[in-house]
């Protein structure tokens, strides 16, 4: 497995597609900074982070990951018998680590602007960070899901809808009593308990929304989902490669 993994972590080196873990955080800030003003600025940025860019950092090196093992041989680099599996695992989690990275980069941003207007915009680092960890955490089932649903649709066509559905379907659902079904709506939800934040963008002002046990139950609920979903590619891969052989 180690082997595998600075395997594929060798194919990155070099690769322009790293530039989004800078460029697209730093467009965050930069939207929020202009649409949103500075009293809101924190807030306003991480709305924008779980609402469109994170899913779209994920839909994009997925995206470079499979153009780049068609460009390699039509895939044939991860068709093997004893090793798909642990080849496409290693990819998903170079993918999660990225998204971290690039996660972490925001919360520089976010920091980074408010030590410049210290006196305007107010910033919880802990929590601000924290947040944005266990968010990260809540869409790492979208890695499978992505590797599953790419055999039924264009890579960008999926791109496009999963990113959409979280930026309109999914702020509705997560209002509703049964966000729990979608998971599109965890994230949402670890704002609304974390930072009072609505799933449709406005802060919540006169409560306070902080619960650890939904929280809790909502970062259950994602490994759940993240477990199943790679179960499911895990058999799917497997059996494909019996064919194949």
């Amino acid at each position: 497995m180690q082997k595998i993994f600075y395997s594929e972590l060798l194919k990155l080196r070099h690769l322009g597609s790293n530039r989004f873990l800078i460029i697209i955080p730093f467009l965050t800030v930069l939207i929020a900074f202009l649409m949103g003003g500075l009293k809101i600025f924190v807030p306003f940025s991480i709305y924008w982070w779980e609402a469109i860019f994170l899913y779209l950092v994920n839909g994009l090196l997925f995206i470079v990951d499979r153009r780049l093992e068609d460009q390699a041989g039509y895939f044939q680099n991860v068709i093997n018998k004893h090793f798909t599996w642990k080849i496409t695992l290693m990819k998903m989690v170079l993918i999660g680590m990225r998204t971290l990275i690039s996660s972490l980069f925001l919360l520089a941003f976010l920091y980074l602007v408010a030590f410049i207007y210290t006196d305007i915009i107010p910033i919880n680092i802990t929590k601000t960070s924290t947040s944005l960890i266990l968010i990260w955490m809540t869409t790492l089932w979208n890695i499978p899901f992505l590797y599953l649903m790419s055999k039924y649709m264009s890579h960008f066509i999926l791109l496009a809808l999963n990113t959409l559905v979280c930026l309109l379907i999914a702020p509705f659902i997560a209002q509703s009593p049964l966000w729990f079904v979608l998971p599109y709506t965890y994230h949402y939800k670890i704002a609304q308990f974390l930072l009072n934040l609505k799933p449709s963008g406005d802060i919540i002002t006169n409560q306070n929304q902080t619960s650890i046990l939904q929280v809790s139950l909502i970062i259950i609920l994602s490994m759940i989902m993240t477990l199943l979903l790679s179960y499911v590619l895990k058999r799917r891969e497997s059996n494909a490669t019996e064919w194949v052989t």
